[in-house]
């Protein structure tokens, strides 16, 4: 398993112990991975518009790079950007050709609204697709270039604290819908009876919707799994900390794990809970990577990515 550590180096961890099997020297992030083969990248430092992508092998405990290819994009795109917005990068290897494929927006950033002809010429949107060669990174082909629509807000997957579109009444949706299974599911929240709802609509039903009430905590929070088949609630007011896990397809409860204060999101890879959890321990920020049985609810092991240093304590809670 790959994932983005201490330094923002790549780190590959044994899924098993959590130890760390090799590293690379260079901060990067990972694209995609094929055959032992892993693609990633990094913006050029002081250079926005410049990225490096690179391919990492396994040399012991070192992850070294096959090759490396620099790509200069238009003098608009900050490929550094926080904003998800921004700037998407994606790659995907097919065959002997890696497929990269990138999305950048940009606006106006000045504060009042300028003329016309000022703001034109500071909005862009482009997408570009090119080719490389899996074994050497030289291009292959042509770039293609069109014209990419306008940015579109990015939600996470679960915002339990905002309404985002009315369902029915006295109650608003908390996540848009996704595929599980032969039907597409998203979470509500009811006004009249607290709680949460899993609603199961299929195109072809002509008897409406199918609502599976998951849990009655008004202050419970959900998460749902990269592959939209899991659904993880935590319900703050359930007594001791709990985190149930939901199927996605029938709503029927699988398990109930531990809940670790300050957890962020979860996935599950061969019957093993991924999830983060970000702690304050005095002037640190402590950002952990854990890992946990799904069945048994054993702790397996617990990695920490990175700690932040705060200029002081956090306060004290009320």
């Amino acid at each position: 398993m790959y994932i983005v550590g201490p330094q923002g180096k790549i780190h590959l961890l044994d899924l098993t112990s959590g130890e760390t099997k090799a590293r690379t020297e260079f901060a990067g992030t990972p694209l995609t991975i094929d055959d032992g083969v892993l693609i990633g990248w990094t913006p050029a430092p002081d250079q926005p518009n410049v990225l490096r992508l690179f391919a990492l092998v396994q040399e012991g405990a070192v992850l070294r790079p096959k090759w490396e290819a620099e790509l200069e994009l238009p003098d608009w795109v900050e490929t550094g950007s926080s904003e998800p917005n921004e700037f998407v990068l994606q790659a995907e290897i097919e065959n002997e050709r890696v497929t990269v494929s990138w999305e950048a927006h940009a606006r106006y950033r000045g504060g009042a609204p300028p003329p016309r002809q000022v703001e034109e010429a500071a909005t862009h949107d482009e997408r570009r697709t090119l080719h490389l060669d899996r074994q050497t990174g030289r291009l292959v082909g042509k770039e293609h270039v069109e014209a990419a629509p306008g940015p579109q807000q990015v939600l996470p997957e679960v915002t339990p604290d905002r309404k985002i579109v009315p369902y029915h009444s006295g109650t608003s949706r908390l996540t848009r819908p996704w595929p599980a299974g032969s039907a597409e599911s998203f979470l509500v929240r009811t006004g009249k009876e607290p709680g949460m709802v899993l609603v199961r609509e299929s195109p072809g039903r002509t008897t409406g919707p199918v609502g599976i009430r998951l849990t009655d905590d008004p202050a419970a929070e959900a998460a749902v799994t990269p592959d939209g088949s899991l659904i993880f609630i935590h319900e703050p007011a359930g007594g001791a900390p709990a985190w149930h896990v939901f199927s996605a397809e029938t709503g029927e409860r699988i398990t109930s794990l531990p809940f670790d204060v300050g957890t962020r999101g979860a996935a599950v890879v061969n019957e093993r809970v991924l999830y983060l959890v970000v702690e304050d321990c005095g002037t640190t920020q402590r950002w952990s990577l854990r890992c946990r049985n799904l069945h048994t609810t054993e702790l397996l092991w617990s990695y920490v990515l990175k700690e932040d240093v705060r200029s002081k304590a956090p306060p004290l809670p009320p």
